[in-house]
């Protein structure tokens, strides 16, 4: 019974999840709804260069900081691993969760919409990335290893995450204080005017970030209660691989090569490698555990708890480091073995379109990411667990 709820939990068969899995759709969703963003751009492209008007140097610096550890990489490495080591198991978990619902729904629309960023040839600065030029690879609009633009992903994520911080703290009866809720709103506001002040996104961007948000965050709440109740279980790793596969396979082509897809995948990875070391080493992840991390801890923002917390976040990103680079090579290797010897079709995508032939069957640079990363997931919940507690730290 629990295999058969997990194996139907790994599905998640929300609305639009099937819609993306239906590629010969997309091109007629595109075809529909494509126009009507790309009007939209062009219209409020005065509105992004008056909101340029207020630049300076350090509304520049705040706001690209802000936007980094927002959906940037940086966020991903840092603050999620950082909510695991520093007693917050339970909000992490579901965090992470959450960020991949949130990651997969916002990229996988970029790519099938496929529309652009405001034209930085005609007035708008990109602020953000001032090293990208303009090429014509993706219609005029954007660098060739640069997203689309619709919706904002930065903007997507801090709606989810604010929204579920404050569910997750009336669920779990721990009340925020004023101060707090006011840092949350300056966040999420500051993060969304952030994506139009750098040049990075229209108004409509912004406001279909807001809605993808929101509905990522419907969507994992749909299956919150299951993960609560089963998260020490092999069944939750299971249901996490069997939502990477969907994913890998309902993701759009977009009309040109860009970056979204690899931290889908890549993302999808940390989870299945998450949830897998929590089912290995769940003591060290039980609200009892929590609570011992809490008591050596201290309150927040004390000298003590600031100790406390830099030496887990150091030594669990030396580990960290470590794993990931240790497993790259060896995982590059057996995908490059797997595309020889395995008995259907399968190589390396982007390695075939650069020399000119057509891609074909499984891309080998999938499995690399999934497992590279989820080796990444893993340490930060088993190792480093393990190693906090031989040290004493």
């Amino acid at each position: 019974c629990e295999l058969a709820s997990g194996l139907a939990m790994s599905g998640l068969a929300w609305a639009i999840v099937p819609l993306m899995a239906l590629r010969p759709v997309h091109a007629r969703v595109r075809g529909v709804l494509r126009p009507l963003v790309l009007a939209q751009v062009q219209r409020e492209h005065s509105t992004v260069i008056w909101v340029q008007k207020c630049r300076n140097v350090v509304l520049d610096t705040v706001l690209r900081i802000q936007a980094a550890f927002t959906c940037g990489t940086e966020f991903f490495i840092c603050i999620l691993p950082l909510l695991f080591w520093v007693g917050e198991c339970r909000l992490a978990r579901h965090m992470t969760i959450l960020m991949d619902v949130n990651l997969y729904l916002g990229n996988a629309l970029k790519d099938l919409l496929c529309a652009p960023r405001p034209d930085w040839n005609k007035g708008v600065v990109n602020v953000d990335r001032p090293q990208v030029k303009t090429d014509s690879k993706i219609h005029g609009q954007a660098w060739a290893s640069l997203e689309y633009g619709m919706p904002s992903t930065h903007v997507s994520a801090i709606i989810a995450m604010v929204a579920y911080i404050l569910h997750f703290s009336a669920s779990t009866a721990r009340p925020l204080d004023a101060w707090t809720l006011a840092a949350l709103a300056a966040w999420a506001g500051t993060v969304s005017f952030g994506r139009v002040y750098l040049g990075m996104h229209s108004l409509c961007d912004v406001v279909g970030g807001v809605v993808v948000g929101l509905v990522s965050l419907g969507m994992y709440l749909a299956v919150e209660d299951w993960v609560e109740a089963h998260w020490q279980e092999p069944v939750v790793a299971l249901g996490a691989a069997g939502w990477a596969a969907v994913q890998v396979s309902a993701y759009p082509k977009p009309l040109e090569v860009t970056p979204s897809f690899k931290p889908v995948a890549a993302f999808a990875g940390v989870v299945v490698g998450v949830t897998l070391g929590i089912f290995l080493l769940p003591e060290a992840h039980t609200p009892a555990a929590a609570a011992a991390v809490a008591a050596a801890r201290g309150p927040y923002l004390t000298p003590p708890a600031v100790w406390f917390c830099l030496r887990r976040f150091l030594v669990g990103m030396v580990v960290v480091v470590a794993v990931k680079e240790a497993t790259s090579p060896v995982v590059r290797h057996a995908a490059a073995a797997l595309g020889r010897l395995a008995p259907f079709a399968a190589c390396d995508h982007e390695w075939e379109q650069r020399a000119g032939r057509e891609p074909r069957g499984v891309d080998t640079r999938v499995l690399l990411w999934v497992v590279n990363y989820g080796s990444v997931g893993w340490t930060v919940v088993q190792p480093c667990m393990v190693l906090f507690a031989w040290l004493g730290i």
